[in-house]
C-alpha cells in the first residue's frame, strides 16, 4: 500500500471508530498531523487505532496508564488538542 493510501485509511479509521469522543480526538489529530510524522510513528498509530475505544479514551484523558509503546502517540494527540483550546 502506498503511503498516501495508508494515510487516507488511517485518517478514515480515526474518524470512524464508534465512540464519538475518541473519533473527535483521533480524527482531528490524524487529519492535521499524520502527514508530518515518520513511518515508525505511522506503524504504531496503526496498532493504536485497533485498540478498544474506551482504552484509547482513558489513555488520552489520563484515566488509565498508557502502555509504553503508545506513550509518544498519546502525548502527541493530547499536545495537539491543548494547542487548539488554549
Amino acid at each position: 500500500m502506498s503511503k498516501e493510501n495508508l494515510l487516507r485509511e488511517l485518517i478514515h479509521k480515526s474518524w470512524h471508530r464508534g465512540c464519538k469522543e475518541t473519533d473527535i480526538l483521533l480524527g482531528y489529530f490524524a487529519r492535521a498531523k499524520l502527514h508530518e510524522v515518520n513511518d515508525d510513528f505511522l506503524v504504531v498509530y496503526q496498532q493504536l487505532i485497533n485498540e478498544p475505544d474506551w482504552d484509547i479514551y482513558a489513555w488520552l484523558t489520563g484515566e488509565a496508564e498508557t502502555p509504553k509503546h503508545y506513550v509518544e502517540i498519546i502525548k502527541a494527540v493530547t499536545e495537539y488538542h491543548k494547542t487548539l483550546y488554549v
